[in-house]
């Protein structure tokens, strides 16, 4: 497994891994600008995991002057439980350290219990402290 920081011409590929993996989450607002955008607004956060020339993985890293967040950790269905998603978070989290942030935030769907035990064997904590709340700015974004 080889894994490289998440570059534009990664896009189709993840999109691709995106909509199989992240059916939920995975909306009209994230498309090539937004991605784009995204990557050059947190550069050297997020990370793309490559068998024989094949993206089986990515995460999403970002950073508001503060916090970081964890966006799109996604691995292929056949290559999950093998360390693909220990070792993006892995990539993840050691750019964050290098840039001193603190404290790292991620969202996991209430009723996504294999992903909530994963960040939960991995070292992740569920918080009841808060909740979250949104708002839409364009009547087009579904989520």
């Amino acid at each position: 497994m080889k894994i490289v920081p998440f570059d534009m011409e990664h896009h189709g590929s993840a999109w691709s891994l995106w909509e199989k993996t992240l059916p939920h989450s995975h909306d009209t607002s994230w498309n090539y600008a937004m991605t784009e955008r995204f990557i050059s607004h947190n550069h050297g956060l997020s990370f793309c995991a490559f068998q024989n020339n094949r993206l089986i993985g990515t995460v999403m890293g970002s950073y508001d002057g503060r916090r970081g967040y964890i966006q799109h950790l996604a691995v292929e269905e056949g290559f999950r439980k093998k360390g693909v998603g220990r070792e993006l978070m892995s990539r993840a989290l050691s750019a964050m350290e290098k840039m001193d942030i603190r404290k790292i935030h991620l969202l996991v769907k209430k009723e996504n219990i294999s992903v909530r035990s994963f960040y939960e064997k991995t070292g992740w904590d569920g918080r009841d402290d808060i909740i979250i709340m949104s708002t839409r700015l364009k009547d087009e974004d579904p989520e």
